[in-house]
């Protein structure tokens, strides 16, 4: 990677730690669904604390624990950010809190998957999310030269993943569908056969990012499809009567999903270069 590819990963790396902190620090993740969760906690939750469930999933103390676990998780993220752009051979003990970001977003990964009923697809699109603070951990560090194939499975598997919600291969989000409505001003109906369209795009381009003569052309799919609904949440629901607000309710969305867009922009950057190169 040149210096300017480096500099464009670091950036990707930040906004996905800083839209996560974002969310952290002062909205909320799906982690009380998991602590309340009768079935899975009550017995652990007896062991550990010596409390029945009603008494537990009641206390106000327990509620404030969580909230402050959640507070400290997003102060984590912050420091993962800082350290995404200071981090240089150099200063290698920052490589830590890459690591430790990239584990702790597939904690929150876990979460969401447990939240939407174990469906692999909500694994699969947060591939891009976990791969790329590793991905500049293994440029700035490792000094690895060429992670473009890697990159590209982990483009291919966060659009597989979307495409099998948009396909109705699992049920359809009904986010998914208002912001169609919302964003587009179309019809419900139209909205399901437009995301019916796209998840069968996206599968297609999940296949045609490893075929040579099929590469950049997918890409530029992804870039402007991963661009598109990394904006979406924030378009569909802005209110230009509350606009700071929708901004701090919405915003945080689309920083950390930039690199839905951004990563295979530095996949086509390294590609365009690569055959500059070579000519």
């Amino acid at each position: 990677m040149t210096k300017h590819q480096i500099g464009f990963l670091r950036f990707l790396t930040v906004s996905i730690f800083f839209g996560r902190a974002w969310q952290h620090l002062f909205w909320d993740i799906p982690l009380r669904e998991l602590l309340w969760d009768e079935e899975i906690m009550a017995r652990p939750i007896q062991w550990l604390l010596g409390m029945d469930w009603a008494a537990y999933s009641s206390s106000l103390t327990i509620n404030s624990w969580i909230q402050s676990f959640i507070i400290g998780w997003g102060i984590l993220y912050v420091c993962c950010g800082l350290a995404a752009i200071f981090i240089t051979p150099q200063r290698k003990w920052l490589r830590h809190f890459l690591i430790i970001g990239s584990i702790s977003l597939c904690l929150l990964a876990s979460l969401y998957w447990l939240e939407k009923f174990m469906k692999i697809g909500q694994l699969l699109e947060f591939t891009i999310q976990i791969a790329t603070p590793v991905f500049l951990y293994l440029v700035v560090i490792k000094n690895q030269k060429n992670l473009l194939f890697f990159i590209k499975i982990a483009i291919a598997l966060t659009f597989l993943g979307h495409g099998l919600y948009a396909l109705g291969y699992y049920p359809v989000p009904a986010h998914f569908v208002q912001m169609m409505i919302d964003g587009f001003r179309i019809s419900e109906s139209t909205a399901f056969l437009f995301l019916k369209i796209v998840g069968m795009l996206d599968l297609i381009i999940a296949m045609s990012l490893f075929v040579p003569f099929l590469e950049k052309g997918s890409l530029i799919y992804c870039i402007i499809w991963g661009t598109m609904t990394a904006f979406a949440r924030l378009v569909a629901h802005f209110d230009l009567m509350i606009p700071m607000e929708s901004l701090h309710l919405w915003a945080y969305e689309v920083v950390f999903r930039l690199a839905h867009g951004g990563l295979p922009f530095l996949a086509f950057w390294m590609i365009y270069k690569r055959k500059l190169f070579s000519t």
